[in-house]
């Protein structure tokens, strides 16, 4: 099966219709009607109506007309009537994200969002484990390793998605920490969705940004859509001080009940230094969060592998400009 799906995948690349996009579309149609039962074919067919989509845009250089706009629709639809046929959970979660990215990109945000929250709503799903067969040899593999960076690439997206007009600025974002609540192997404190945290706080650092780094051409962006008003401002301080409780409620599961665990507690260092980097780095320090930085360069301490990042650490600091800086600094050479 997977020599034929080769050989039919090589044939529909080099089918190009040229400017004709909705003779391509339609060679896309029937394809997914004749091979409904090869799963690669059927994923190689979504990722070639996403190029379809991009092409539109590039030939019309961002402005659609009437008819692209609608040609692009159809893609979408495509897609997403498409994507829930496959196999396979990340094969699902990429093709969501990248259908989200080309919805935006075509300034079609609630097509946008109806992908991102598939996505989300799917990753609930994704088991803790994955069986694998290669030359007759079945293998089990963690979904983990692949959730992580996956997750993070969905959310530094969700920073140019624009909020919602009812639902809040960061609705999507409240629907990703639901969900990364209830993947199997995020459901107790660990290192990966330690890290996961530690990317959101990060991206609501950005968030704070009166402008953001990036946007998508012709899309309002949050910064754009909500500035810097007092409801805005509000919620994501919520977000920000939720984000950063539940990063230290990690960082201490992470090792409890693991007192004889070195490996347990070199994590709980390296990431406890990485917080303390990302506070001094993108917040404004005060008292509390000052008192924050101290706690938390402490808890890194007494671990051989993290020394030299710990060092390191500290020369940042001494770098910054600032009473607040100075006092933080002070307070680690007196504790030594």
């Amino acid at each position: 099966r997977k020599q034929v799906s080769d050989l039919i995948i090589s044939v529909i690349r080099l089918v190009d219709y040229g400017r004709d996009l909705e003779r391509q579309l339609n060679l896309y149609v029937d394809c997914r009607r004749a091979f409904t039962q090869l799963h690669m074919v059927t994923f190689e067919l979504v990722v070639r109506v996403c190029l379809l989509a991009v092409k539109a845009y590039r030939f019309m250089k961002g402005k659609h007309n009437r008819k692209t706009s609608a040609f692009v629709k159809a893609c979408l639809a495509y897609m997403h009537i498409t994507v829930p046929s496959l196999d396979g959970a990340f094969l699902k979660l990429r093709l969501y994200l990248q259908c989200g990215q080309v919805a935006l990109v075509n300034n079609m945000v609630s097509q946008g969002e109806a992908f991102l929250k598939s996505a989300v709503q799917l990753i609930p799903e994704v088991p803790e484990s994955i069986q694998h067969t290669t030359n007759g040899r079945t293998t089990k593999i963690d979904t983990e390793p692949e959730m992580l960076p996956y997750t993070l690439n969905l959310a530094s997206f969700l920073l140019v998605f624009p909020g919602h007009p009812k639902n809040g600025p960061f609705h999507l974002v409240k629907g990703l920490l639901n969900a990364v609540q209830k993947y199997p192997p995020w459901q107790n404190a660990c290192v990966g969705k330690c890290k996961l945290y530690l990317g959101l706080v990060r991206l609501f650092s950005t968030f704070a940004q009166r402008k953001f780094p990036y946007h998508v051409n012709r899309v309002d962006s949050n910064d754009t859509l909500f500035g810097s008003n007092e409801i805005y401002i509000k919620s994501l301080t919520h977000f920000t001080n939720t984000l950063i409780t539940q990063t230290l409620n990690q960082l201490h599961g992470i090792v409890e009940g693991k007192d004889k665990d070195k490996t347990a507690k070199a994590s709980q260092s390296e990431l406890a230094l990485d917080l303390v980097n990302i506070l001094t780095s993108t917040m404004t320090m005060n008292k509390q969060s000052a008192t924050l930085v101290v706690k938390l360069y402490r808890l890194a301490a007494g671990v051989k592998e993290t020394d030299k990042y710990r060092e390191r650490t500290l020369s940042h600091i001494e770098s910054k400009r600032g009473t607040w800086y100075q006092d933080i600094v002070a307070r680690l050479k007196v504790n030594g």
